[in-house]
């Protein structure tokens, strides 16, 4: 099973080395689903807040913005409730039916600030799929903590100097777990495209 945590300081490069591991996956035939927070920045080039996407369905919101009249605050930002549920918790709730993999970008202040979302986030973590996720370096949430001990995550630490190679390794990981039963069963049924989890 696929268990991976990435961390690493503001700025490692976390975000672009998952987005590269989530474009490598799907140009291998995985179904890839869960929540991308990339920030937005302004004409000025200054960060305005983040968005949150689906991942599978290119859906997309605010996750928080300096502009979001209402909702919890964190810093200069007010995290947006409605698309946290809307599009964060729809999107992780589809990829535990629908994804091989899921993808989680990222446990961290604001995503676990909206109840509901943490609550997802847990979902995910908890279950039996294949989760990629990123974690805040300074994540202080113990129950979340607890899940990625008992689950035996696999923590990679993101640095401008492993940033470009790391990609490549992790996707051998996956490959190394999975990447048989995927040969496997597209050679027994060439008209199923992705993986899927063999029938007991």
């Amino acid at each position: 099973m696929v268990k991976i945590v990435l961390t690493g300081r503001p700025g490692s490069g976390k975000s672009t080395v998952l987005r590269k591991i989530v474009d490598m996956l799907r140009k291998r035939g995985y179904v890839v689903g869960g929540i991308l927070c990339p920030d937005e920045r302004g004409p000025d080039g200054r960060r305005v807040g983040f968005r949150i996407i689906d991942i599978m369905h290119n859906n997309m919101g605010w996750l928080a913005s300096v502009n979001q009249p209402e909702g919890p605050r964190i810093g200069k930002y007010r995290v947006n409730v409605r698309d946290a549920l809307k599009v964060g918790v729809t999107a992780l709730h589809n990829s535990l039916r629908e994804a091989d993999i899921v993808v989680i970008d990222e446990v961290g202040p604001m995503e676990l600030l909206v109840r509901d979302l943490r609550k997802a986030i847990m979902k995910a973590l908890s279950s039996s799929k294949h989760v990629i996720a990123i974690v805040h370096h300074r994540l202080r949430d113990s129950e979340i903590k607890q899940i990625l001990v008992d689950k035996g995550y696999h923590v990679y630490k993101v640095t401008p100097e492993n940033r470009n190679s790391l990609p490549s390794i992790i996707l051998k990981h996956v490959e190394e777990e999975i990447g048989g039963n995927v040969r496997r069963i597209k050679t027994e049924n060439d008209s199923r495209r992705h993986y899927q989890h063999p029938r007991t």
